[in-house]
């Protein structure tokens, strides 16, 4: 729906194989719609949790949200692993 279309099968009918899998993968690594959502709304309450409360062990953004089922996490390799850290901690 966010993308336009009406339908699934509209949507199949548009996309190749190919394009199907890359957004997958995509999602896979950057994930969008109501978790994404979720996740957002436990970060602003963990920061106002933290601004006006002190416990022995913080709460986390999970601790906020209405449900915590997160997307797969995609396999990787250890290599594939660090150049993301480099690439997203580093800019390298």
């Amino acid at each position: 729906m966010q993308l336009g279309v009406s339908h699934p099968d509209q949507l199949l009918r548009q996309l190749t194989a190919r394009q199907l899998d890359e957004w997958k993968a995509y999602y896979s690594i950057e994930p969008w719609g109501e978790y994404r959502q979720e996740l957002r709304h436990g970060r602003m309450m963990q920061l106002l949790d933290r601004a006006h409360f002190t416990r022995d062990e913080p709460l986390l953004p999970v601790d906020f949200m209405a449900f915590t089922e997160r997307p797969p996490e995609p396999e990787i390799s250890e290599e594939e692993r660090f150049d993301r850290i480099d690439k997203e901690v580093f800019g390298l």
